[in-house]
């Protein structure tokens, strides 16, 4: 299969093998949006949906740290796959909590338009 062309922003090169493809990618010149057709006028595909051409991300390698160290810590260290940093309970309670405060502000509104015009 030599007949494969990359399509980038409305560019269409090639022909290339797979194996070239490959190395584009693996050098990051192929992002996983581009098209890549057999044949000029083919029909493209992204090259995210062609296995193994793409390199995949590798999971961090930094060890899970425990909760409640007092150093700081950088987004980029935090393993978020171990250690979420919020709960779906949590985050259900926040959007609870948010919603009753804003619903609470709207009805509020009312009445200090109210309390203002009896002075």
């Amino acid at each position: 299969m030599s007949n494969l062309y990359l399509e980038q922003a409305s560019e269409i090169t090639g022909p290339f093998t797979r194996g070239a493809l490959k190395e584009l990618a693996s050098q990051g010149k192929i992002s996983p949006r581009d098209q890549i057709r057999e044949g000029m006028s083919g029909t493209g595909i992204q090259a995210r949906e062609i296995p193994g051409l793409l390199p995949t991300l590798k999971k961090s390698s930094v060890p899970s740290r425990p909760r409640g160290r007092k150093s700081r810590e950088r987004v980029h260290d935090l393993d978020l796959e171990s250690s979420p940093l919020l709960t779906i309970e949590q985050k259900e309670w926040i959007v609870i909590i948010c919603g009753s405060i804003f619903m609470g502000s709207l009805l509020l509104i009312p009445l200090i338009q109210a309390l203002v015009n009896l002075l």
